[in-house]
């Protein structure tokens, strides 16, 4: 059965990925890179590698190679992005800080966001020893982290309009990732429960390293949050349209 990652983007073309990150990529795996000279022999390991797929005798990418490789996602899918917000109170209607609305392949848009949260996220100061200072961000860096990458990965890719948004508020830090949870996935069980709904983006980001394949991640969060007194909720939203993953100060809780 087709993935829906694995699906081919019917208006893009073999040329509309970007050979030289498919490179990158593969180095980092331990792997010979692609000959960019041969065409026909490049064509043929990048639909090994699943970044195409053949339809009809036509070579196309598919939305997971796109998505990871291509050299403008958001030209064929303008809502598989991130939206930042850091607002000045505890709601929209707060003064504005900053927003900023990220595109680019999966690995961009993750680092972009970290890096948009630490730009806005408040620090505070603890005297190591009586002598100097150490900055420490209010909520877990690496937690975060992990919250944008379970979003990036995780996320609904069939809900069309809709982006994953991060918010940043005075009391409190969300990241809202498009749809419900998959299969038999629940609140109560998804922390010892493993199941990927977009299989070949996993597979693409656990080769960049930002996640591992025995689906910890969301465990791992919920850890570090603990170890720092920082409260990690995990919810939907009513209508069960949003998975919400809510870091704020006081007791953690489900």
């Amino acid at each position: 059965m087709l993935q829906f990652d694995e699906t081919p983007v019917i208006k893009a073309s073999s040329d509309s990925i970007e050979t030289s990150k498919v490179n990158e990529y593969l180095l980092r795996l331990g792997q010979s890179p692609l000959d960019e000279e041969n065409k026909k022999g490049l064509i043929q390991e990048l639909v090994n590698l699943s970044i195409l797929t053949e339809v009809d005798e036509t070579i196309l990418p598919s939305i997971g190679g796109i998505l990871a490789f291509g050299k403008n996602p958001q030209k064929y899918f303008p809502s598989y992005n991130i939206m930042c917000g850091a607002y000045r109170g505890n709601d929209f209607l707060s003064d504005t800080v900053r927003e900023n609305d990220l595109t680019g392949t999966l690995d961009e848009l993750i680092e972009d966001a970290i890096a948009f949260l630490k730009l806005t996220t408040p620090q505070w100061q603890e005297l190591e020893g009586g002598i100097r200072r150490k900055n420490e961000y209010l909520y877990p860096i690496e937690a975060i982290r992990e919250g944008i990458v379970n979003a990036v990965c995780h996320r609904d890719y069939t809900i069309i309009g809709t982006a994953i948004r991060v918010f940043l508020f005075d009391d409190r830090l969300e990241i809202r990732s498009p749809g419900t949870l998959p299969n038999t996935l629940t609140l109560d069980n998804m922390l010892y429960r493993q199941f990927t709904r977009n299989q070949m983006i996993a597979s693409f980001l656990t080769g960049y390293g930002y996640m591992e394949r025995r689906g910890k991640g969301v465990l791992r969060m919920r850890r570090l949050c603990e170890e720092n007194g920082i409260a990690c909720g995990l919810s939907l939203t009513p209508d069960n349209s949003e998975f919400v993953v809510t870091f704020g100060m006081g007791p953690v809780r489900n």
